[in-house]
């Protein structure tokens, strides 16, 4: 059965409540998106996020504006169970969606989780990450879904028949009267449409959770401050050359005096405030992925950003993908499968396929040469590539030299991030509006 939503008493307020499904923060996105477009309608969303681990599963409850209507996961209390439930899908690189039984146990799992914490208990399910979780709720609810589709679809999902049937359910889902299928990112929509022939919409991310909270301001009291958002492996290595160059140039009178490198590790339990972040000068992302939450977050805060040109993600991504075989999921092999095998193409023009084939990098110089015109191609299609106001930078020196930019020209640069954050931001409205004729029926 369902909740029937309920008036607020004396307010003409429709009261609605939604479950938040998800083992990544990435479902913050629909769910703030969603909100917004409900109240221009009268309607006030509780949230209930189940499963979340990443980066923390009280972090909705801990935002501005998210807190007074959601409820959280904790480490004990309401929700724990399910995120015992669903730890097997809260890293990409867990090798034990590999093992014997994984999807039939994932499927109880799922099952006894619809049962505690969604049957009669909610009015629709927001789903996020993996969409293999999203494909085995649908199988046990009649409620409306709103699915977000972030990462790549096989994310968890085990080699052989599993993978066909995954990749089924999203084709149905894509026309499926109860469910809205939204894409995060061109990129992934373009995973669908290689791997199944479906045609799922974009939403591009707004990040409302950032943007209504929060906003970049120049000059503030860490303008000194050049901040690098990465994680360990690739982060180490960026540092030291950057302090090295900092050094040097600041002896040779190349760099304004107090100029100081911050930096936030992923991989580490650094928790860095989106309110600190609007205080530095500058933010640089070293990407390692094709796409990213982080990314629209930043770029809704409105803080200048400075990222590697396409040609230096795809030359240090390949050396990434060979050394550790983890990261840059959106072209990693092991996430790779269509429903009519890798030459299917539905009719569109692919240069390549969305992954890198395996034993990719058994050819030597070649075979590295051709992974990043690889990469390259399908970067074009990622947030990094397709949102229009950012500085690029080609090495180490260009990027201390682009984080020097006169402050005048970082402010400028601001405005125009948000100038086209505005005007994305109608586009996804519109998308929104669907599930929102959906959910008040």
């Amino acid at each position: 059965g369902t909740v029937e939503p309920r008036e607020a008493p004396g307010t003409g307020v429709q009261n609605l409540t939604a479950i938040a499904l998800s083992t990544h923060a990435a479902v913050l996105e629909p769910v703030a998106s969603l909100r917004a477009q409900l109240r221009p309608h009268g309607a006030r969303l509780l949230v209930r996020y189940v499963g979340l681990m990443h980066p923390s599963g009280t972090l909705p409850c801990e935002m501005e504006g998210q807190s007074e209507d959601s409820v959280c996961s904790r480490t004990k209390g309401w929700g724990s169970d399910a995120r015992t439930l669903l730890h097997p899908l809260g890293d990409m690189g867990d090798p034990r969606f590999k093992g014997e039984g994984f999807m039939a146990e994932l499927m109880g799992r799922v099952g006894l989780l619809h049962e505690r914490h969604i049957s009669r208990r909610a009015d629709f399910v927001v789903c996020a990450h993996p969409f293999l979780l999203c494909a085995l709720l649908r199988a046990f609810t009649d409620l409306f879904m709103l699915v977000y589709l972030t990462p790549t679809p096989l994310t968890l999902v085990p080699p052989g028949p599993d993978r066909t049937w995954v990749l089924t359910q999203l084709s149905v889902l894509s026309s499926h009267t109860l469910t809205l299928l939204l894409a995060a990112s061109p990129v992934y929509a373009l995973h669908a449409l290689w791997q199944t022939g479906a045609q799922i919409p974009v939403a591009r991310p707004s990040s409302l959770y950032v943007a209504e909270q929060n906003r970049w301001r120049s000059g503030g009291e860490n303008s000194n401050v050049v901040h690098i958002w990465s994680v360990s492996g690739l982060m180490s290595d960026f540092l030291v050359a950057a302090q090295n160059f900092v050094v040097e140039s600041r002896a040779a009178g190349l760099l304004p005096d107090g100029l100081k490198l911050g930096f936030k590790e992923l991989l580490f339990k650094t928790m860095i405030s989106w309110e600190y972040l609007t205080t530095v000068r500058c933010v640089v992302l070293l990407p390692w992925d094709l796409q990213l939450t982080t990314f629209p977050e930043l770029y809704a805060l409105g803080v200048p950003l400075l990222l590697p040109t396409a040609a230096y993600i795809a030359s240090y991504g390949v050396r990434i993908l060979a050394n550790e075989g983890n990261l840059f999921w959106a072209v990693n092999p092991i996430f790779a499968g269509g429903l009519h095998g890798s030459s299917w193409r539905w009719g569109a023009d692919f240069a390549f396929p969305p992954w890198l084939p395996d034993e990719w990098d058994s050819g030597g110089a070649a075979s590295f040469l051709r992974a990043e015109d690889h990469l390259l191609y399908w970067l074009q299609f990622s947030d990094l590539e397709t949102f229009g106001h950012t500085l690029r930078f080609s090495s180490v020196p260009d990027m201390l030299q682009k984080a020097a930019s006169p402050t005048s020209e970082l402010a400028r640069l601001s405005e125009a991030m948000r100038g086209e954050w505005e005007v994305a931001r109608q586009a996804t409205s519109a998308l929104y509006e669907q599930a929102v004729v959906q959910v008040l029926g």
